[in-house]
């Protein structure tokens, strides 16, 4: 509608642009989703509001703490949906932990449900996005997250806590109860 109400009033070129910019992130995405594959990935139930992702992670995919990666699971009728979560590091693995609501982070949660709390099933991460905070260079570091925003912060306390000088490090998780607090 926006072409044909341009042709008239002009501008067409201002479409076109945004159309050139369009196809183009949808290639680069395409393109990321293609270095990463669908990989095997683990997933388990972490208690009655969210479940685990542990996925082996490729050679060319480098994230740091705090980014985040578009998730997609190979379900039969949902494979194009993706959701941002934020990524964990474990070594060789990469964690998501994702709280489940609506939609396709629901219908994997009555999977795993059914299939008695522990699932296999092929995924793809496209990503990652996001800058890394500088938290690294201060020698104190308060840092403050809330129920599924946890993992980003965790991800710097946990670098943080690994160099040879280690900084003075408080961290503060807000959680609606206490049945959501079984992290690891």
């Amino acid at each position: 509608m926006c072409w044909w109400h341009c042709q008239e009033l002009g501008w067409c070129e201002w479409l076109i642009a945004a159309c050139v910019i369009w196809v183009l992130d949808r290639v680069l995405r395409i393109f990321r989703m293609s270095l990463f594959g669908y990989q095997q990935a683990h997933i388990e139930i972490i208690n009655e509001e969210s479940f685990k992702v542990t996925i082996k992670k490729p050679k060319l995919f480098h994230s740091g703490p705090g980014q985040f990666g578009y998730v997609y699971f190979s379900d039969p009728l949902l494979w194009f949906q993706n959701h941002p979560f934020t990524i964990l590091n474990e070594g060789e693995y990469l964690v998501f932990y994702i709280k489940h609501k609506s939609g396709i982070t629901g219908k994997i949660y009555t999977q795993l449900v059914t299939a008695g709390g522990k699932l296999t099933k092929k995924v793809c991460v496209e990503g990652p996005y996001g800058d890394v905070a500088p938290v690294a260079k201060y020698k104190n570091a308060l840092m403050v997250a809330a129920g599924a925003g946890f993992p980003g912060v965790f991800g710097h306390a946990l670098e943080m806590t690994q160099k040879d000088n280690p900084q003075n490090i408080k961290l503060i998780w807000v959680q609606k109860s206490f049945a959501g607090a079984q992290f690891r």
